[in-house]
């Protein structure tokens, strides 16, 4: 298996941020070997190729069957130590938000969540500083009036992926990376493309990840990987041969200049 690997410019000689060796996740699907560095990666995976379960062991949530994940200049991250430092947005199965729900609610349990037990949440989410840092970083503007009167299903669809993503940046504050997953979510393609400018946006401040299964791409994108046949399973346990690991098409991007 061998993966391009250009060096961006602007870089610095800046090492990765994240690695991944030989790995194999809980699905037995395997994957390429991946040096991601700052700014916002756009990592394209076929349908059906465990792409929800890549972005979960990367940001520590699930356990890989073989191969390690590195974070920074670790050889080898802990997935508890990934938890610990890796946001994740856009998996249903841990993020999804009930769409009757006030924004006030929500917001106010995730950040009670976030902080020790003795500790009051404002009513109003706008006094809520890791929520509204969170808000400014997504340029996503949620008022006192806005949460309190409006259910999370009256939000657009960008805003509602917006808004979990605020969550996961509010329950991970000191986050060393921010990971979203299925930015396919948000079926517009206008859409989704306003998402990953404001990614890129928090991508200044935080290394990002994002997934989609759509070839999506924005000028701001430093990095776009192309996961070659993904969905390819390892087979360690029926004793014949096993596939060789999944190849990446890794396309880069310079840096693009500030204006003012």
């Amino acid at each position: 298996m061998t993966v391009e690997n250009t060096s961006r410019e602007g870089s610095s000689g800046e090492g990765p941020v994240l690695r991944t060796h030989d790995l194999v996740l809980s699905t037995g699907s395997r994957k390429p070997d991946l040096d991601i560095g700052e700014g916002l990666t756009l990592i394209h995976a076929e349908r059906e190729s465990s792409a929800t379960v890549f972005a979960m062991t990367l940001a520590g949530r699930m356990k890989p069957k073989n191969g390690a994940v590195a974070l920074g200049g670790d050889e080898q991250t802990k997935p508890s130590h990934l938890h610990r430092d890796v946001a994740l947005a856009g998996v249903s199965q841990l993020d999804e938000l009930e769409r009757l729900v006030p924004l006030r609610v929500v917001i106010r349990e995730q950040a009670a969540w976030a902080q020790p037990w003795y500790k009051f949440v404002p009513y109003d989410v706008t006094k809520i500083a890791s929520f509204r840092w969170a808000c400014d970083l997504l340029g996503l503007e949620v008022t006192k009036e806005m949460a309190k009167k409006q259910t999370v299903g009256g939000m657009n669809p960008k805003n509602r992926l917006l808004l979990r993503i605020a969550l996961a940046l509010v329950a991970r504050p000191n986050a060393s990376l921010l990971i979203v997953d299925d930015i396919d979510q948000v079926r517009s393609m206008e859409l989704r493309h306003e998402v990953l400018e404001r990614l890129a946006r928090v991508s200044r401040e935080i290394p990002v990840i994002a997934f989609s299964a759509n070839p999506d791409s924005i000028p701001e994108c430093r990095e776009v990987i192309h996961l070659a046949g993904a969905s390819e399973e390892a087979r360690e346990e029926s004793g014949g041969p096993e596939p060789a690991p999944a190849a990446a098409d890794t396309t880069t991007f310079p840096a693009r200049e500030e204006t003012e």
